[in-house]
């Protein structure tokens, strides 16, 4: 049995992770040596929110599918 906590464990981490790459984003937009970095840290950090905002909602159909089959 999966622990009850871990999606909301792996949502939280996702969502750390993409507020860290903003931040690496923010620290290197205020260096202002590499542009392409920026945008690449940016794109990435708002990625990996925007993955960890959908990924309780694919977790629920997942368990929904699953219980179906069985």
């Amino acid at each position: 049995m999966i622990l009850p906590f871990l999606p909301y464990l792996i949502e939280l981490v996702l969502f750390l992770i993409g507020i860290y790459f903003i931040a690496l984003g923010v620290w290197e937009h205020k260096l202002g040596t590499n542009k392409k970095h920026l945008i690449t840290f940016f794109l990435i950090g708002a990625l990996f929110i925007a993955i960890s905002q959908s990924f309780l909602e694919l977790w629920e159909l997942y368990k929904l599918l699953y219980s179906q089959a069985n």
